[in-house]
């Protein structure tokens, strides 16, 4: 994915959900704390900024009942990844 480009994943189940929504928190994260480092230290993976989860409105799901189990996750891929010196 180009820098500035957007990520758009619709999932219609809450396992779905779940993989989609893990995988962009890791990658949004600035910062990694983990057990075995107890120090926190810059996450390398850190691609993605501005993760933002979209419901179905009440209108729409009048008019589609399937969808009020829908879920769109969008992401912004970063200008310039972080890169460790």
């Amino acid at each position: 994915m180009k820098a500035e480009g957007t990520l758009a994943v619709i999932s219609f189940h809450s396992g779905e959900d779940r993989v989609v929504k893990g995988y962009m928190r890791e990658h949004a994260a600035q910062w990694l704390d983990t057990p075995e480092h107890p120090q926190s230290f810059r996450n390398p993976q850190c691609y993605f900024s501005r993760v933002e989860r979209f419901l179905p409105t009440e209108e729409e799901m009048e008019r589609n009942p399937r969808a009020r189990s829908a879920r769109l996750r969008v992401a912004r891929r970063n200008e310039v990844p972080y890169v460790q010196l």
